[in-house]
């Protein structure tokens, strides 16, 4: 890491006479007792900035003049400008777009009924219904009144009840025959 010089250094334009601080001591006092003895007399003291004459009298009119010629134009910004149509436009898009990929079926729900059912579980079911008790065609079937009806699911009710009784008590056997083993 460099050290910084910066506050030595010889070229900066700032030059103080020889033997400046040597006496300035003397000066200083010279300068108070000279104004303490004397108060009309003042002290002419050099800044070493200088102002035109007639500047702060004519500041007031130029500043005026330079901002009359510059009228500002004040930049107006539209509430709906291309930029947010299009940021709006593109973000509908996207999400139409999207909609249809979290929506549709890719066949996972759907039964597959030749995988799902083994042939003699659909025997089963054809020798069911082709059964004497529902050996029903349309017409007969349209002729039948709101009572023979109620009458008919009752029946297929009491059938899958017992039949689901037969089942369960079936898996109740077969679970404590492997819990035993």
């Amino acid at each position: 890491m460099k050290k910084d010089n910066s506050h030595n250094n010889q070229n900066s334009g700032f030059k103080t006479p020889e033997n400046y601080f040597e006496k300035f001591d003397d000066r200083l006092f010279a300068r108070l007792s000279l104004k303490d003895e004397h108060p009309e007399v003042t002290l002419e003291q050099e800044t070493g900035f200088t102002v035109p004459e007639e500047y702060f009298n004519s500041f007031e009119e130029r500043l005026f003049d330079k901002l009359s010629e510059e009228k500002m134009e004040t930049k107006v910004i539209p509430l709906f400008s291309k930029r947010t149509w299009t940021y709006v436009a593109s973000i509908a898009a996207v999400v139409l777009l999207a909609i249809p990929l979290f929506f549709t079926n890719t066949g996972e729900n759907e039964i597959d009924i030749e995988k799902d059912l083994s042939n003699i579980e659909i025997q089963e079911y054809l020798d069911y219904f082709s059964s004497e008790e529902f050996d029903l065609n349309t017409v007969e079937f349209a002729s039948l009144s709101e009572e023979d009806i109620a009458e008919l699911e009752e029946e297929t009710n009491t059938i899958e009840n017992e039949l689901l009784l037969e089942y369960l008590s079936n898996e109740e056997i077969t679970d404590d025959l492997l819990e035993n083993l």
